[in-house]
């Protein structure tokens, strides 16, 4: 037996938790049904991956979808969202989560329950992200066979040992429908490691409606105007596709279950942690990696190499982290000015380097330059200025959390706790990455 014939096997649910999820889905349905009835809704549907038969053993979240008339105001839809979710969902503890609008979500005898709104539109007229929902509930119904839901189920497992499943914001991966296209359109699981591992920049999978930008595009087929891809990251795909060759060339149980990679050193990593307060993991994640990212274009510009950055958020914390070329600079450092026939512009340069320089002169090529000291050489240190101030790039909606404490640390000094959460930062995924 193949090793993918074995995931195959692994990823199928047995029996008794069919029958166990269906007894949830039947009493949810049913308890959402009773709410839909009193505020107004049209019909209740379920979708994701339990409705269309390609969740994994491991478990399967229950979407419920709540449809309302178009002519139903978003700011309505909201309130009689929430409204209904929390009637339908009482006594599991129900909480809101934000998408593009709320939805509420609940814990129903250790299974996720989502209970989402959306418009009852025919295909094309969307008013809202979810209405697509049930017309890909109704396509993957149709187009995957009993084998195709197997290849799904598989291809799944895969992505998520690869690190690369999910579309939430913090992993902004390969989403169980994403997954479900792929096996539709490239006809089963061994078919689209084969297209990966061998596709170019530009090329599309599917019949697209326009030109889509990204690296990859694979075209919703309910909708040939929108390009799943674009919620994927660039890095996300190619890591898929360096998966996907490891694989066909040797192929190995290994590729299907997760397993912690070889771990990385910390010696050229700089980073900042702080507690937040208590908010939408979407919107805390959102603003971390803004944070990140504009925190990496100032180190830049003090000019520290930075190799890449991270955002990781648990339940409490925020940890920014920075792989740099070395922590420590040179104490000086040259600017570069303009060309010496530019005389506006040479003489801007003078006035304004020229009291702080230690040496300046004329370049071989004309230009003129000057060697400055540098105000901080260590990133650590910089990194402790930076947060300590206004303009750190730190979005609004963080600002107060790192105002009312943060800390900054370095190579060695980064504590267990942040080590645990960037430890997919700095590990090697040898699987992935071996010499071939």
């Amino acid at each position: 037996m193949s090793p993918a014939d074995e995931a195959r096997r692994a990823a199928e649910p047995s029996a008794a938790q069919r029958e166990r999820m269906e007894g949830i889905a039947r009493a949810v349905t049913e308890s959402v049904e009773k709410a839909a009835a009193e505020h107004g809704a049209l019909e209740v549907a379920l979708g994701g991956s339990f409705a269309k038969g390609t969740w994994l053993a491991e478990g399967a979240d229950i979407d419920v979808f709540v449809l309302f008339k178009a002519d139903v105001s978003k700011d309505r839809l909201r309130e009689k969202a929430k409204a209904l979710g929390f009637a339908a969902l009482a006594g599991h503890g129900p909480y809101t989560r934000y998408a593009e609008h709320p939805f509420v979500e609940a814990t129903v005898d250790g299974v996720k329950v989502n209970v989402v709104p959306c418009y009852d539109v025919p295909p094309g007229m969307w008013k809202s992200a979810a209405d697509r929902s049930r017309f890909h509930t109704r396509y993957m119904r149709e187009s995957l066979g009993e084998s195709g839901r197997a290849d799904a189920r598989v291809l799944k497992k895969f992505l998520k040992a690869s690190g690369v499943y999910g579309a939430e914001i913090a992993r902004q991966g390969f989403s169980g429908y994403v997954a479900e296209v792929l096996i539709v359109e490239l006809g089963s699981f061994e078919g689209v490691l084969e297209k990966f591992a061998g596709i170019g920049r530009g090329e599309s999978i599917g019949r697209a409606g326009k030109e889509f930008e990204t690296p990859v595009a694979i075209v919703d087929p309910v909708d040939a105007g929108r390009n799943l891809a674009a919620a994927i990251s660039e890095e996300n795909v190619a890591r898929f596709v360096m998966a996907a060759r490891a694989y066909l060339e040797s192929p190995s149980g290994e590729f299907f279950e997760p397993r912690p990679g070889r771990a990385g050193a910390l010696g050229h990593v700089a980073a900042v942690g702080f507690p937040y307060k208590s908010r939408s993991p979407e919107t805390v994640w959102g603003q971390a990696k803004r944070a990140a990212s504009q925190v990496a274009r100032q180190l830049s510009d003090a000019g520290f190499s930075v190799a890449r950055h991270t955002a990781a958020v648990d339940g409490s914390r925020v940890v920014l982290a920075f792989m740099l070329e070395s922590l420590t600079l040179p104490p000086m450092r040259i600017r570069e000015g303009p060309d010496a026939f530019s005389r506006g512009d040479s003489e801007k340069f003078v006035a304004e380097r020229l009291p702080g320089a230690e040496s300046m002169w004329v370049g071989r090529d004309g230009r003129l330059c000057a060697m400055e000291k540098r105000g901080t050489v260590d990133a650590e240190s910089f990194l402790a200025r930076l947060m300590g101030r206004e303009g750190s790039g730190i979005p609004t909606g963080l600002a107060g959390d790192v105002a009312a404490g943060f800390e900054v640390w370095a190579g060695e000094g980064i504590p267990g706790h942040a080590r645990g959460m960037l430890a997919e930062f700095v590990s090697v995924d040898e699987k992935i990455f071996r010499a071939r």
